[in-house]
């Protein structure tokens, strides 16, 4: 009893779930040594990869989760992006392309936010096409998220490929997206959206 109180208390003073990590009974296991980012990460459009490269893993529009809205596009990939903005009102509009454009990792079995970074407008190219955004490195793990602005609105189960054989591997993570409308691009026509076409996951040799 004793010692339940004190690991209660360790864990209250340092911010930790000692309680859990101690405690394999609660069915999460022992909890894993987790890499967290210590600052957050400020990203712009990224060099271009060789989508076909081995071990590359792609996330397409069926694995895309959250509040967005699959429409059709010309200019993605496959023809068809996920929209943060389509049927929100007017006034949820401003106030979604006010903010700047966040996203983070999150582990879910032991609720850990691994990274949280953003998108400067002032670095968004200004021709309102598709471009992969750089969103950090990570291990998977069988429920690791990709979460992208308010509310999460554009998320992606980065877990769907974790492989228990090569529990090690690291990737960077990548993102399509297209920001378009006056409130990105200086006297835009187009109607203010933020689209995400794909997620690369990019393995990281050792």
């Amino acid at each position: 009893m004793v010692r339940r109180v004190f690991i209660t208390i360790c864990a209250t003073i340092f911010g930790i779930n000692a309680l859990s990590a101690a405690a394999p009974e609660n069915g999460k296991g022992k909890m894993p040594n987790f890499k967290i980012a210590k600052t957050q990460l400020s990203t712009s459009p990224a060099a271009k990869f060789d989508q076909a490269a081995p071990g590359i893993r792609l996330f397409n529009i069926d694995d895309i989760r959250g509040g967005g809205v699959r429409i059709k596009d010309a200019d993605a990939p496959e023809g068809t992006a996920i929209s943060h903005a389509e049927k929100k009102t007017e006034a949820q509009r401003v106030d979604l392309h006010k903010r700047t454009f966040t996203f983070g990792i999150y582990e879910k079995t032991w609720k850990k936010m691994l990274q949280v970074g953003y998108v400067l407008k002032n670095r968004l190219p200004q021709d309102e096409k598709y471009h992969w955004y750089y969103m950090g490195n990570t291990v998977l793990y069988p429920q690791l998220v990709l979460w992208m602005h308010q509310n999460w609105g554009l998320s992606v189960e980065l877990g769907k490929y974790y492989d228990a054989a090569v529990p090690d591997q690291e990737y960077k993570i990548y993102g399509l997206l297209k920001f378009q409308g006056p409130g990105y691009v200086k006297d835009s026509k187009q109607p203010g959206d933020i689209r995400l076409a794909q997620i690369a996951l990019v393995p990281i040799k050792k």
